[in-house]
């Protein structure tokens, strides 16, 4: 089964606003619409979600892990670290 990163950074800006940072939610909702090519989306989604477990410490464990996995499969799918 293919992964749908996009869903995946949706459903992770739907978590990050519940958990009350919705200015880091319209962020990750940025990186995805904003992009014009799937290489320019994802790197823009890795960009926020790592810069939003920088910058978060208190993400609930459901919400932190998925951003976590979210950033490391896009580093895995674009070959960074």
């Amino acid at each position: 089964m293919t992964r749908d990163f996009y869903d995946d950074g949706f459903e992770l800006a739907e978590q990050v606003r519940d958990a009350g940072h919705p200015e880091w939610a319209v962020r990750l909702e940025d990186a995805i619409e904003s992009g014009s090519t799937a290489t320019e989306i994802l790197m823009g989604l890795r960009w926020v979600t790592g810069e939003l477990l920088s910058a978060i410490a208190d993400l609930p464990t459901e919400t932190r892990g998925l951003a976590e996995d979210l950033w490391e499969s896009i580093a895995d799918l674009l070959g960074q670290e």
